[in-house]
């Protein structure tokens, strides 16, 4: 189930779902834990630039 929810969410936020509107879907109590998704996000979008900068 975690890897399910897990998905859903990084899945949506590179779809540009809205934070807060996700965060209510996920059922959590605080945006911030959505915002760990976010940036996990933002951490695989770095990862390809450099790899496109190194090619």
């Amino acid at each position: 189930m975690h890897i399910a929810r897990h998905t859903f969410a990084v899945q949506s936020i590179e779809l540009g779902a809205d934070l807060y509107v996700l965060s209510k879907m996920l059922g959590h109590t605080s945006i911030v834990t959505t915002e760990i998704y976010a940036k996990m996000v933002d951490k695989r979008k770095d990862e390809l630039t450099e790899l496109w900068n190194n090619f």
